[in-house]
C-alpha cells in the first residue's frame, strides 16, 4: 500500500498540468454549454407567457437545475479561458466535488435500482460510469482539501 504522502502514478496523470490551448478549447467548450443552458433556462422561464396559462411544472422544476448547471459551466469556462484557478488550484471548491460525488453517488444508486428491476444491462453500464464519476470526484475533493 502506498503512503499517502507518495503520490502515485495514477494521481500525477490526473492532476498533470494540460497545455494551454486544451485549456482555452475545453473553456469555450463550457462556455458553449453555458450559453446553452442559458437559453434553454429563458425558454422555460418565458414558456408560461408563450403558451398561455398551461400547466407546465415540470419545465419549472427543470429551471433550477438549468441554472445551477449554467453556474457551473459558467465558472468552470471563465477560470479555463482566463487562466484564474481558486484558492486551491482547482476550478471548483472541494465543497462543488464533494457535492458532485454525493450526486453521482446516488445517481448510481438509481441506475442500480433500475437495473436490478428491469433487469437491463444498459443501466448497469450507467451506473458504472456514475460510480466512476463519483470516485473521481471524491478524489479531487480530498485532494484539493488537503492543499487548503
Amino acid at each position: 500500500m502506498a503512503h499517502r504522502n507518495n503520490p502515485t502514478q495514477l494521481q500525477d496523470t490526473l492532476l498533470a498540468t494540460v497545455p494551454r490551448y486544451m485549456e482555452k478549447a475545453i473553456g469555450g467548450v463550457s462556455v458553449l454549454v453555458a450559453t446553452s443552458l442559458g437559453a434553454f433556462g429563458l425558454f422555460i422561464f418565458f414558456a408560461p407567457i408563450v403558451r398561455g396559462k398551461a400547466n407546465l411544472l415540470g419545465l419549472w422544476v427543470l429551471l433550477p437545475v438549468s441554472a445551477v448547471l449554467f453556474y457551473f459551466f459558467a465558472s468552470v469556462g471563465y477560470r479555463l479561458l482566463r487562466s484564474r484557478p481558486n484558492a486551491v488550484g482547482s476550478i471548483a471548491s472541494p465543497t462543488v466535488w464533494l457535492t458532485c460525488f454525493v450526486f453521482f453517488g446516488v445517481l448510481t444508486l438509481a441506475f442500480i435500482a433500475v437495473a436490478i428491476a428491469k433487469q437491463d444491462f444498459a443501466s448497469a453500464q450507467g451506473a458504472a460510469l456514475s460510480a466512476l464519476l463519483a470516485l473521481l470526484s471524491y478524489g479531487a475533493a480530498s485532494h484539493f482539501r488537503r492543499r487548503k
